[in-house]
């Protein structure tokens, strides 16, 4: 998730998976506290303090690009932001130590020894790979492999 400083905040995605990355990188950024033994997923009903009296608007991913003119700061993915061509002034972001929300390469059960999956998996953590993701994404997108 980026932040990008802009007049109210616009989070994108108004789903508990993706609001609770958002939530915290604003709590870690010192914009908000969240409520102490917060369940796994949080929400803004876990918002312990909002000492800056920030107005927190959930959207739909698409229209945080829209409204980007509109609000002091938004939260976003990195992918719609860089689908829209925006190029983040980020005033916080997760690192590679963030890793509860990495995608990874599943399979069913059974078959994590198959050799096109072994095969698949060694290419995805290629260093050309991790290269690539840097180059491409300018630490929009952090490799954790």
């Amino acid at each position: 998730m980026t932040l990008l400083f802009l007049k109210q905040v616009l989070r994108s995605l108004n789903d508990v998976i993706n609001n609770d990355p958002g939530l915290r990188l604003l709590a870690s950024n010192g914009l908000i506290k969240l409520k102490e033994n917060t369940k796994e997923f949080v929400t803004q009903r876990d918002i312990a303090e909002n000492p800056k009296n920030l107005r927190i608007k959930e959207v739909e991913g698409v229209q945080v690009v829209r409204a980007i003119n509109d609000v002091d700061f938004i939260v976003s993915s990195a992918q719609i932001l860089a689908l829209a061509g925006i190029t983040p002034q980020s005033m916080g972001q997760e690192t590679a130590k963030d890793t509860k929300y990495a995608l990874a390469l599943v399979t069913l059960q059974g078959r994590e020894n198959k050799p096109k999956i072994q095969k698949l998996n060694k290419l995805i953590h290629d260093p050309q790979v991790r290269d690539f993701i840097n180059k491409q994404y300018q630490g929009r997108i952090v490799p954790v492999f």
